[in-house]
Order: C-alpha cells, then structure tokens, then sequence
C-alpha cells in the first residue's frame, strides 16, 4: 500500500511551489481513483486535500479539519511575516524558504522507495520492527545538505534556463538517526503544531491496513527530512514485520545501496517492459523536458540487463550507474 493515498510521482515541473505535491492522487475519503479526464474537488481550506465528490469531502470533514485548520493557521502565519520574505535566498549558497520548500518537497517524494528500503533496513538494524515500537516513542531524523545546481556549459540555451533543478538531486542525507520523539519536539517546536494535527493521518494509515488484514503491518515511522537551513517536512512511512527475516548484514547492505541511490540521484519507479507485462522496481532517473522533469528507465528490463548482473560488488554495480547517468546527462547538455 502506498505511503500516503497518491501514486508515485514520476514528473516534475520546475518551480511549482503549489501545497499540493501530486494532483494525480486518489480521493481522500474513500481512496478511489480518477477515470481519465475527471477532475476532483480541492479543499479551498489546505489547498492539499482532494476529493472526487461533495459528499465524500463532507463525509471526511470531521477527520479533515485538525489537519485542515494546522495548515489554514500556518499559512496565515508566513502570510503576516515581511514582504517578499519568504522569497528572499536565506544565504548566498540556498534559495529561498518556498524554493527551499518545494525542492524538499519533490526530492523526498523522487526517493520515497529508496528511503522506505533505507528505513526498513535501519529497523532491522535496531533490533527489528516489533523491538523498535514496543520501546519508547521515536522518530527518524534525516538532516539533509542542500546542493546548488551545478553551473550551466557555456552553451547553454533557454531550455537550460526553463528546467531547473533536477529533483533528485537537490539534497543529500548527511545522517540517518532514530532519536526520542519527545526530543526531537522539544528542540524543533514548529514540528508539534503538526505532529498533534497529524494524529488523524497516522490513524488513517493504520485503519487502511487494519481493513485490507495486512498481518505484516506493525506501526507507522514519523520521518522528519530537516535541511541544515531553511523548512523541514515529517512524513510518515509503514514499517512491517516481515523486513525482520532479513540478517543485519543483508539489511546494512540494502541501506548502503539505496543511499548511493539516492545520493546520486538515481529514481526507483515501478516500470514495466511492454504494455501488459508485470510492473517490477526499475532505476532510472530524472530526464529535463521542457520546464518538467520526467522520469526514463535506464534499461527496459533488468532481468536481462547483463552489465548489471556482471557486476557482482556494491562498488561495481555504483561505478555503472554513475557511467550510465553521465552517459544521459552529457546527451542532453
């Protein structure tokens, strides 16, 4: 099931600071999908819930508002700070808190399978699911170092200009931490408003697995992605049982990988070989069309993909990655 109640993203547009990351996702009362060309109803509070009909959105309203009324008091906030405050770079390395935001808010939803294999592999590590949630409350900081784009080739044209930043690669984890969640509240308090209004999510998440029978499914991990400047952003993420059948030594190996994946850029997505075939985990990455960015597979099937199956070593099989996305980059410069 997926993390929140909308499809992985795989396109990106540059410069969209809209509060809603993916507008493809799936109504927030009743969890169904959009047929082609049908549009849902936005909430005008948030401006993030989505809903395919009045009634759901009146049916969900109860469960809604402490989410809806955070948010609403947040917004008025920023809205009562200086004028073009909020706009202004915050050092003359990092842009602005709503570029800043944006940018946070598309790399974390680019690497949402890596850092869920990261996680689950970091569990396992502490002593299993059920070990790590039977103990005192804690929650997963992930401070981030924010990477300036690198400067544009002297050829550089105005789709250079237009596309931006590539979004998996706006950050990289410098520490994956589990830490006392009183803690964490207590030094970061902008983080309590929100953890108290997301009380309903975190439920909602477990009632979804409750109802579908899901045996594996434990508790909810509250992740806190924190740039050393600038916003954070909690997400919340399902851990189950089953990633404890994994040994230390295979789980530590899992976690190396997805932060090379992640430090590099490289974007896992569900991808299948021909239309009608099975979907499977494929890495790919971030290709600029236009003013969006949209995810590509570096090969259609990984089965047969025999460079990577020859290379048997961690340090091998990152080498080809590398050269496979230098390879596609130096196409498009």
């Amino acid at each position: 099931m997926p993390i929140e109640t909308h499809p992985l993203q795989d396109t990106f547009r540059s410069g969209d600071t809209a509060k809603l990351r993916n507008k493809s996702g799936r109504c927030r009362k009743c969890d169904r999908e959009r047929n082609d060309g049908e549009h849902f109803m936005l909430c005008s509070g948030c401006e993030t819930a989505l809903y395919c009909s009045k009634e759901c959105q009146r049916a969900d309203w109860s469960e809604h508002k402490p989410l809806c009324k955070f948010a609403q008091e947040g917004a008025k906030l920023l809205a009562n700070m200086p004028p073009d405050a909020l706009d202004t770079p915050i050092d003359a390395a990092t842009p602005s808190h709503n570029e800043l935001q944006a940018l946070l808010r598309d790399f974390t939803e680019a690497h949402r399978p890596s850092f869920a294999g990261i996680f689950q592999a970091k569990m396992v590590s502490a002593g299993g699911t059920e070990t790590f949630f039977s103990g005192e409350p804690k929650v997963c900081l992930v401070p981030l170092r924010y990477n300036p784009p690198p400067p544009l080739p002297l050829t550089a044209g105005r789709l250079h200009l237009r596309r931006g930043q590539n979004p998996a690669q706006s950050f990289t984890p410098t520490n994956i931490a589990f830490l006392p969640l009183a803690r964490v509240l207590a030094s970061r308090p902008e983080l309590r408003a929100g953890w108290d209004a997301s009380a309903v999510t975190r439920g909602r998440i477990r009632a979804l697995h409750a109802a579908e029978g899901d045996a594996d499914f434990v508790d909810v991990l509250p992740v806190v992605f924190a740039p050393l400047a600038g916003p954070a952003q909690m997400a919340y993420f399902p851990q189950y049982r089953r990633v404890n059948a994994a040994s230390r030594t295979a789980a530590q190996k899992q976690l190396d990988m997805n932060m090379r994946f992640v430090e590099l850029g490289i974007v896992v997505r569900p991808h299948a070989k021909r239309e009608g075939a099975p979907e499977k985990p494929a890495l790919g990455y971030m290709r600029p069309d236009g003013t969006k960015w949209t995810w590509r597979p570096f090969v259609d099937d990984w089965d047969e993909d025999r460079e990577w199956h020859a290379a048997r070593t961690e340090d091998e099989r990152v080498a080809l990655l590398k050269r496979r996305l230098e390879e596609v980059e130096r196409s498009w410069a």
